[in-house]
């Protein structure tokens, strides 16, 4: 477990130090008691994020294989997901949230809403021009669609290519 000050909050990183072979290390579950009204920007790779009980001004949840689930109360909400589902339930004055595969739940946000799917489910009750509960549809713009799908595959090539990257250089620090 690494914990460092980045300058704008403290990072806690969980670390695997058998990184020999895969699906060789046992499972992590980290759990962090934070001031509720902090602002809190998760991430996992292969793991799922769960936020509860957040009251800070912004919330940023993603993994890159597993599940994000956060129940908040925030003024600015960021999801995403690359294989995965994304659930919310509280309030949130402005969300965005982007699944590449896997279902979206939405509950409780205002209409300052983007959502991105590309293979998955999408269950929205947000409020609408301050009435609650309204269904929300829209067109779906099919460029942004394919500029987000180019997006996220660069992101998990260059995620995957530092992971083989910490491998050699373990590998090196060996011999």
């Amino acid at each position: 477990l690494n914990i460092s000050d980045s300058g704008r909050g403290l990072r806690i990183e969980v670390e695997m130090e058998d990184i020999s072979g895969w699906g060789g290390a046992e499972d992590t579950e980290l759990r962090l008691q934070v001031p509720a009204d902090a602002s809190l920007s998760a991430s996992g790779v292969s793991a799922d994020v769960r936020i509860t009980g957040s009251r800070g001004e912004s919330v940023f949840a993603e993994s890159v294989s597993g599940d994000v689930d956060v129940r908040a109360d925030c003024q600015r909400l960021e999801l995403k997901s690359v294989s995965g589902d994304l659930d919310f339930a509280g309030s949130a004055d402005r969300t965005s949230a982007e699944a590449v595969s896997g279902d979206v739940t939405l509950v409780g946000v205002d209409d300052d809403l983007e959502v991105s799917l590309v293979s998955g489910d999408l269950e929205l009750d947000a409020t609408v021009g301050g009435e609650p509960g309204q269904s929300v549809t829209g067109a779906m713009d099919v460029n942004s669609l394919v500029q987000f799908v180019l997006r996220e595959a660069y992101m998990e090539n260059t995620k995957h290519l530092h992971f083989y990257a910490q491998k050699v250089r373990f590998y090196n620090e060996l011999k």
